[in-house]
């Protein structure tokens, strides 16, 4: 009998604590929303409020159609197309997926998306800075009623030139490019409306492409390589290139394509032809009478030359648990072995290592002690 006592006394308790802590479930505040008009067509834009609802999200219904389950992140919501006869009224039902007594609505249209003809006004044409090619920009500007669509054509004697949206207006064609004459006409049509177009005309402005020219070249040599060649930086100015790249001539052969973006560029194994004095040349790509040269001396890089190890810097790391530190080396070097070389530390080496690092790591070493360091080539 106890025990039949006891467990009624814990049931009541579990009950009085559901009713105790969860809210009534409640959506309020709903509104439908009808959107712009596109194509005879619009959308219906779902929002509301909502408190204590189901972790399952809800489902929109109305007028017998069902518009789908969602999660109530997703508010607001859209849905449709919906007609816009101009007679139609549709029904927007929320209910919570686990409440379905937690509900509310909202009605939207009719709406009416006939309006009256499409009608493009105000369009203006307007020249506006010369580019180096000879062409200019032109900016468009129009304002348009009942388009029935987003997007509208330019079309310039008679080709189709460009495909914009209409959000997007005022636009700038940044290269136009006309036919020579003074006096210019361009058209402007909506998108699939052949009979919604507008024309402007307009003054072209006098943009004569000017000539290619390269000045300011320079040539400079850099540090020598270990195969005997050396690094060559070239940089220039330019004016009315007509092409993105350039060549790089040397005894009447191209040695490189490169971009003119690119500049200043390194050529960084240039074999010369021995000859204390170096001439070198550029042209823009595909453009011949568009070169500039440049006249430097050789550095004596011969592959036999002494070899030559000199700027050794040393640069101690903290101590380790151990009490010791390591030691970062670096150095400039010319005409050095292909064996690569070694560090020495008073009476301690390290290595062989080989050539082409920016540092090099040694250790460890005790403190305490001055050091020297020695960098010595394997072959020489």
């Amino acid at each position: 009998m106890k025990n039949i006592i006891y467990s009624t006394i814990f049931l009541i308790f579990c009950c009085f604590g559901a009713v105790k802590t969860h809210a009534q479930c409640q959506i309020f505040d709903l509104v439908a929303t009808e959107g712009d008009c596109v194509n005879g067509e619009y959308f219906v834009t779902i929002n509301f409020q909502y408190d204590g609802v189901g972790n399952e999200g809800f489902h929109l219904q109305g007028g017998g159609n069902n518009y789908g389950n969602f999660a109530y992140s997703a508010l607001p919501v859209t849905v449709g197309p919906f007609p816009g006869n101009g007679s139609s009224v549709f029904e927007f039902v929320a209910i919570d997926n686990q409440h379905p007594d937690c509900s509310d609505f909202d009605i939207a249209g009719p709406v009416s998306c006939a309006g009256g003809a499409c009608d493009i006004f105000d369009f203006v044409a307007t020249p506006g800075d010369c580019n180096s090619d000879g062409t200019y920009q032109l900016h468009l500007d129009f304002q348009v009623e009942n388009a029935g669509n987003n997007f509208f054509e330019v079309f310039y004697e008679g080709q189709n030139i460009g495909l914009f949206a209409l959000a997007a207006l005022p636009i700038t064609i940044q290269h136009f490019d006309d036919n020579g004459e003074p006096n210019q006409a361009i058209q402007v049509c909506i998108n699939d409306v052949p009979d919604c177009c507008a024309i402007d005309e307009f003054t072209a402005p006098d943009c004569v492409a000017g000539a290619c020219d390269i000045f300011d070249f320079v040539a400079e040599t850099g540090d020598c390589n270990s195969d005997g060649t050396y690094q060559l930086t070239l940089d220039f100015n330019y004016e009315n290139p007509g092409n993105t790249l350039f060549n790089v001539i040397y005894e009447g052969q191209n040695i490189g394509t490169f971009p003119l973006a690119d500049l200043p560029i390194t050529i960084q194994h240039f074999d010369d032809n021995g000859e204390p004095s170096q001439v070198i040349n550029v042209c823009i790509n595909d453009v011949p009478d568009c070169c500039a040269h440049d006249t430097f001396s050789s550095p004596d890089c011969t592959p036999n030359g002494d070899c030559h190890i000199f700027e050794v810097f040393a640069e101690a790391h903290p101590c380790n648990a151990e009490g010791q530190f390591m030691l970062d080396v670096e150095f400039a070097s010319q005409n050095t072995g292909s064996q690569g070389f070694k560090i020495r530390a008073n009476d301690q080496w390290f290595g062989p290592f080989a050539y082409g690092d920016p540092f090099y790591t040694i250790g460890p070493l005790n403190p305490g002690v001055v050091y020297e360091i020695v960098v010595r080539d394997v072959e020489f």
